[in-house]
């Protein structure tokens, strides 16, 4: 696939961790669960806060209680503009404005105003763009609601970060395979799976697996129904996850 790669991203990320801070579906105890989705991404030269959830104090709340610190972040990466991602934007910025802020052009001025005042440096994202060595957003997909995914490159191939996955999921794997050439090791996130018939959901697996999607740890708004059938058909490769969630890259099957 290398004739249509679009992103040269020769370094990797050898260390990748993902810890979900915020989500709905339940985890560790100790957190704090709300519609939502909010996930830390280390182990890049880049420390990057995938999407804030819809609470700011909530957000801060799970990121002390997980013994991260919010100055330890460098980016804050936006998915989509829907308030259960965007919504601890303008708390965390207080607690943190030294960041970059990456969201699509077509996020309201409200929410680039808020993050330009705070301070923050704001990234209108136009296309594919590395963000450090190793990771990357994949850039504009889907016409009515416009949404960027996160790519970590690794040794063992390519980690998806998807927000709602609006556009569907199995057309980001496509297109993150098209931009990158590479393989997809994981695919975690939200697949917006909810209100999906078996059917639907059926075909959004196949179509995964048939991608080659090694690993899948679906959250946020998939749904119980679709998790069920994720379980089942990638087996000890399905990594269920909820708030609390820890995933190292060693924990993923090759």
């Amino acid at each position: 696939m290398s004739d249509t790669q679009v992103i040269d991203c020769p370094a990797t990320v050898e260390n990748l961790v993902l810890t979900v801070v915020v989500d709905n579906v339940p985890g560790r105890e100790d957190l704090e669960t709300a519609w939502g989705l909010a996930v830390l991404v280390q182990g890049a030269d880049t420390t990057v806060l995938f999407d804030t959830g819809p609470d700011g104090p909530l957000l801060l709340g799970n990121l002390r209680s997980l013994g991260i610190d919010p100055s330890t972040v460098d980016a804050v990466f936006l998915s989509h503009d829907h308030r259960d991602h965007t919504g601890g934007m303008r708390t965390f910025l207080e607690a943190n404005p030294d960041v970059t802020v990456y969201l699509l052009p077509s996020f309201s001025a409200e929410i680039k105003a808020a993050a330009t005042s705070a301070g923050a440096e704001v990234v209108e994202v136009a296309g594919p763009l590395s963000l450090c060595p190793g990771l990357c957003t994949l850039g504009r997909l889907g016409v009515d609601i416009p949404e960027q995914s996160l790519g970590a490159h690794t040794p063992e191939g390519l980690v998806l970060l998807t927000g709602c996955a609006h556009p569907g999921v199995e057309n980001i794997v496509a297109n993150a395979r098209r931009l990158t050439g590479g393989d997809v090791l994981l695919v975690a996130g939200g697949f917006h799976l909810r209100s999906a018939s078996p059917t639907e959901i059926d075909a959004v697996v196949a179509a995964l697996v048939n991608l080659g999607v090694r690993n899948a740890a679906p959250s946020h708004c998939t749904g119980d129904g679709a998790r069920q059938v994720f379980a089942a058909t990638f087996g000890d490769r399905y990594h269920p996850s909820g708030v609390g969630t820890v995933l190292n890259l060693a924990d993923l099957t090759r």
